[in-house]
């Protein structure tokens, strides 16, 4: 119907509804804004979860092409993004073909799939990867996506798994010791072919079972205990006897506990290694030595014996054949009843008659035998037996008896036989017949053996053994036997020793009336015990042993042997120790005291400092006619009197080097003996001095106070004269062996100072080192003498030694370092001080140094600047950079020290002229200060004219 045909009712109607439907829509438009915003938004949130994916996503169209991918899955294959989508699927998928692949993105449906294989990425290399895929309709094409995980490290992992527990299976199952674990409740889950083979039952029938099962409840019990500290996570070791199917085995095991990934215990390792035969063996190689003798004894007595009860059968079988000789009716008797084999041969050896005995043996009868040969009947032989007793009665007439071997017999098999054979003569004396008795001694031979073997095995370990072996008669101490060990130890033959009493082996003080003190000990006492005594050798020597003895019989008489151990070297060895000990905690306590007086001296040095300087200063602004100068002068001698104590204690503290360079020793001790010679007349001295001796790095002032105190302690050890001995002589480190201390693989210098004086006992020589210990009356020294000496050698790296006795005079042994340089002359310094216009950093701790030391430098026309410690000399030092000339330092202060100040100085201005000083020598810090460049050292207390010297020389290097 057209517009214009309806009627306005109509269209008024119409109208009405698209009004309606307009309503409508703009109420819904919203809700289509708000459903294509949450679609956009889903989009987006499924794009970033696609392109954060730590697994590849690829989507392909049912050709195989690329249709979508992420970066992950390009990162994987090793192209670019824009390189993945022009790829197919057969071109990184090395598993399958091309046609394949399609059938599989065919056939692929909502479900999808699940599979691994290996990819090949763009350099070629292959990996593994997880594949998770489903289809799915796009815009009316079939779409295939795919989720690829890289799985190498995981397949890596389960390799190395696999190998792992296939090593661990191959070592379970061919260990020859039982291995076996248990789960908590403490039952086996599994066990090895080893343990199964021990219990006798199958690995069905072991796993499942407790101990209690296996063992009983009584060391099923004693295992639950073990195992319940393997659960505590304590590692166990035993050993132990439990019954295995009723047989006792002795196991040595050991449990750890296994854990899970947790940390929790679930469970334990164990294996057990069967030590019965091992047990077993001990206990029997133990008793079998207890035995040894006793079974000699027994055996000799048995073979004593036996061949005393084989002449008695000798001579019974000897009245048998005269008895033989008187009727054949006794002959026919005595041949079935005897034991012994008997048969009569003519001269052809062929068997005339033989006891039933005989012809047992080849299982025959008497008849049977007669006209053989024996040797054919019994051996199977063509001719006689070698050796054959009746052949030698042929020859000789004589009767005959041996003993013979015999290979094979038809009833006893191998045996030996003692066979007699006796002539049958007619009148003339012409040889008729011969009569042959034969006995079985094969138990006897073997036994014989048996015994032989035995005290062969015996007389091997006695003549072998290391310790000396004695072996007298108990009643009468006379020496029966001996080894090779005891004619060493005595150092006498055997032949020497053996009918000998045995007091010749000890001293005279050892024997008390007839035997000896240990001898008699062991008859006295229990016997089998161990006793100390001492042996006196051939050449008079007495040496230390132990000797256990025990008592034993033959034929009812007794013997006693004695073991001797010689301990002589051991106890030397021990004696020494003892002695090294000593001397090393003597060295140890000097070495405390060296350092409690090394602190002494420094802080002492720096109170004279402050009175040396004030002295220096008040001289300066005075002549000689003042009323105080000589005062002052005497001031200044005390001073240095104090600065020879502290250089004492310093030596002593090994901190008494000034300035070390190569020295001539020979020269240090010609000059010292010669001064010292023209002050002691009474005095006699002898030089000894090597050629070509080794320099020393020393410093020569110090050892001349070394010299002149040694030079010093002889003479009043002599004080009505006497002779003093000096000795120099190269030597190495390998001759100075055996000493408390070990010397360095170096050449040394030796120098020996001996004197013929009162010499000193034990304890005196073991405190000789000591400081302040003196013999000498209160007036006549300080003690100081012989610390310093210990001190200064053992400051420059070397060692000394003291011998002497009461009445035997003194040696001292002085080992210092060899040097290969070269022998430095002295240099003489100036007498009067030198002025200066430089700038000087002045640094102590100590405000008297302080003021006194800026003073005398002010004195001598420097500029001074101070500072109190290391801290503010650096702050100075900053802040007048470019006046300061040079560097006056201390080395002991607090906050900082000098030798830290000093790097950071030298940091700041490498160039800078730096002169330490100290209350301490130059040895230890001074010394390592100096090797990293400082220009110079100065020891104090110092007078004015020293310190100036010090500066220029330092201001004018360079």
């Amino acid at each position: 119907m057209k517009d214009e045909d309806k009627t306005k009712a109509q269209l008024i109607a119409e109208l009405r509804e698209m009004r309606r439907l307009v309503s409508e829509f703009e109420k819904t438009e919203p809700l289509l804004k708000q459903a294509e915003e949450a679609l956009m938004e889903e989009a987006i949130r499924r794009r970033i979860l696609v392109e954060q994916s730590r697994d590849g996503i690829v989507v392909l169209d049912e050709n195989g092409k690329v249709y979508e991918a992420n970066q992950r899955y390009a990162d994987l294959l090793g192209y670019s993004m824009e390189e993945v989508l022009q790829l197919h699927v057969w071109d990184w998928d090395t598993q399958w073909t091309q046609e394949q692949l399609l059938e599989m993105l065919r056939t692929v449906n909502e479900t999808g799939d699940h599979f691994e294989t290996l990819h090949r990425r763009k350099d070629g290399t292959c990996y593994d990867v997880e594949i998770s895929t489903n289809g799915a309709i796009f815009g009316g094409q079939k779409l295939v996506f795919c989720v690829c995980r890289d799985i190498t490290e995981r397949k890596q992992a389960e390799e190395a798994l696999r190998q792992s527990e296939e090593r661990f299976r191959a070592i379970f199952e061919a260990a020859q010791d039982s291995i076996f674990i248990k789960d908590k409740a403490l039952r086996y889950t599994h066990v090895n072919p080893a343990m199964e083979n021990l219990f006798g039952l199958p690995l069905s029938e072991l796993v499942g079972k407790t101990d209690d099962e296996l063992f009983g409840e009584e060391a099923g019990g004693q295992v639950r205990e073990e195992d319940s500290k393997v659960l505590e996570g304590k590692i166990v070791e035993e050993e132990s006897t439990k019954p295995v199917n009723g047989i006792p085995i002795t196991f040595h095991v050991i449990k750890v506990p296994m854990i899970d990934n947790s940390g929790q215990v679930i469970g334990l390792y164990g294996i057990a290694l069967d030590s019965t035969e091992r047990k077993r063996a001990e206990e029997a190689l133990r008793k079998a030595h207890g035995e040894l003798e006793t079974r000699v004894e027994e055996r000799t007595a048995e073979l004593i014996k036996a061949n005393e009860k084989l002449k008695r059968e000798i001579e019974d079988r000897k009245q048998a054949e005269e008895a033989l000789k008187d009727s054949e009716l006794q002959k026919g008797a005595i041949l079935d009843a005897g034991v012994d084999m008997m048969m009569q041969y003519d001269t052809d050896l062929r068997i005339l008659w033989a006891n039933k005995t005989a012809a047992a043996f080849v299982n025959k009868t008497p008849q049977d035998l007669v006209g053989h040969k024996c040797h054919k009947i019994f051996q199977g032989l063509d001719s006689p037996c070698p050796g054959c007793p009746c052949v030698k009665v042929l020859e000789t007439g004589n009767s005959e008896n041996t003993i013979m071997y015999q290979a094979d017999m038809d009833t006893v098999g191998e045996s030996y036989w003692h066979n007699y054979a006796v002539p049958i003569k007619d009148e003339s004396g012409k040889i008729v017949t011969i009569i042959e008795i034969a006995r079985n001694v094969t138990k006897q031979k073997q036994t014989e053996e048996a015994l032989r073997e035995s005290e062969e095995k015996y007389r091997t370990q006695f003549e072998e053994a290391l310790d000396a072996i004695f072996v007298s008669e108990a009643e009468t101490g006379i020496l029966v036997d001996c080894n090779h060990a005891a004619s060493v130890l005595v150092g006498s033959a055997k032949s020497e020793i053996v009918g000998k009493h045995q007091r010749i082996l000890h001293p005279p003080e050892e024997v008390e009336g007839e035997f000896s003190r240990t001898y008699k000990k062991h008859f006295e006492e229990k016997e089998g015990q161990t006793l100390d005594a001492q042996v006196i050798t051939k050449d008079g020597e007495i040496r230390d042993v132990t000797i256990k003895a025990n008592i034993f019989k033959i034929k009812g008489r007794r013997f006693l042997q004695g073991i001797f151990r010689d301990i002589t070297d051991w106890k030397r060895a021990e004696e020494e120790k003892e002695e090294l000990e000593e001397r090393f905690h003597q060295a140890q306590k000097l070495e405390a005291i060296g350092t409690l007086a090394g602190g002494i001296a420094h802080d002492f040095n720096n109170l004279l400092m402050g009175i040396q300087g004030i002295a220096s200063l008040m001289l300066m602004k005075m002549d000689s006619t003042h009323p105080h100068y000589e005062r002052l002068k005497n001031i200044e001698k005390q001073v240095e009197s104090g600065a020879r104590l502290t250089s004492h204690l310093l030596g002593y503290a090994r901190k008494g080097k000034y300035e070390v360079k190569a020295v001539d020793l020979n020269q240090l001790v010609e000059d010292a003996s010669e001064t010292f010679g023209r002050t002691r007349k009474q005095i006699t001295i002898h030089r000894e001095l090597a050629d070509g001796l080794f320099a020393v790095e020393a410093d020569s002032g110090q050892i001349e106070q070394v010299l002149l105190n040694l030079f010093v302690n002889a003479a009043d050890a002599m004080s009505g004269g006497g002779d003093l001995f000096l000795k120099t002589m190269n030597v190495t480190y390998t001759d100075m062996r055996g000493k408390v201390y070990k010397p360095k693989r170096e050449d040394y210098v030796m120098l020996t100072v001996t004197d013929t004086g009162m010499g000193m006992d034990k304890e005196t020589v073991e405190r000789v080192f000591d400081p302040f210990f003196t013999t000498k009356e209160m007036s006549r020294g300080t003690g100081l003498g012989l610390a310093s000496v210990y001190g200064i050698i053992k400051g420059h790296g070397g060692y000394i030694e003291v011998e002497s006795k009461k009445g035997e005079g003194t040696t001292f042994s002085i080992y210092l370092p060899g040097s290969e340089r070269k022998v430095e002359k002295a240099v003489k310094t100036a007498e009067r001080f030198i002025k200066g216009t430089e700038t000087v950093l002045l640094v102590d701790d100590e405000d008297v140094i302080l003021e006194v030391g800026r003073d005398l430098l002010e004195a001598m026309g420097y500029r001074v600047l101070i500072a109190k410690d290391g801290e503010e000399a650096i702050e100075v030092y900053k802040k007048n950079l470019d006046e300061i000339d040079i560097v006056v330092l201390d080395m002991v202060m607090p906050n900082m020290g000098g030798g830290e100040a000093y790097d950071h100085i030298r940091k700041i201005n490498p160039a800078i002229k730096v002169l330490l000083s100290s209350g301490y020598s130059i040895d230890g810090e001074a010394t390592e200060i100096l090797e990293r460049g400082c220009d110079g050292f100065i020891q104090k207390p110092f007078k004015m004219k020293d310190l100036s010297a010090k500066v220029r020389e330092i201001l004018g290097k360079g």
